[in-house]
């Protein structure tokens, strides 16, 4: 024991190698606290995306709002000219409803189609989340490979 060595022959200074047991526990804490953080994130990325979607929802709901008044108002004053502009027919303001009637059916028509479309495109899945799970995934193949 006078070269530094103990009474088994080992260097007191050198660590001991974990054991099989001592490596597989710690990949598994690894691999927990992994997905708590990719959990963790997804949920920040959900409530950002909820929070700016309520938002902008609210904004949406009072514009809408806004512009039901407007277009009963405009609505009213397009019905009266075309009421004037058709006075010679045998029912002008019919005619001059039907007219705008058919227009409003128009426009809503490719409004509902331009929107579902929209919609359809939209993805609200946390993308940054799903890439770093399939980053985790595949790093955790090529480690047990």
């Amino acid at each position: 024991m006078t070269n530094g060595a103990d009474h088994y022959g080992t260097d007191p200074h050198r660590r001991p190698q974990p054991s099989t047991t001592d490596l597989i526990g710690a990949a598994l804490g690894h691999v927990s606290s992994l997905l708590r953080n990719e959990f963790d994130l997804a949920r920040a990325e959900l409530d950002r995306s909820a929070s700016r979607a309520a938002r902008g929802i609210g904004y949406v709901v009072a514009g809408v709002a806004i512009a039901i008044c407007a277009l009963a108002t405009l609505t009213a004053a397009l019905i009266a000219a075309l009421t004037v502009a058709l006075a010679g027919t045998a029912y002008p303001l019919v005619f001059a409803a039907l007219i705008v009637g058919a227009l409003y059916t128009i426009a809503a028509a490719l409004f509902v189609r331009v929107g579902i479309a929209r919609l359809k495109a939209a993805s609200l899945a946390p993308r940054r989340t799903v890439d770093n799970i399939k980053k985790d995934a595949d790093l955790l193949k090529g480690t047990l490979q």
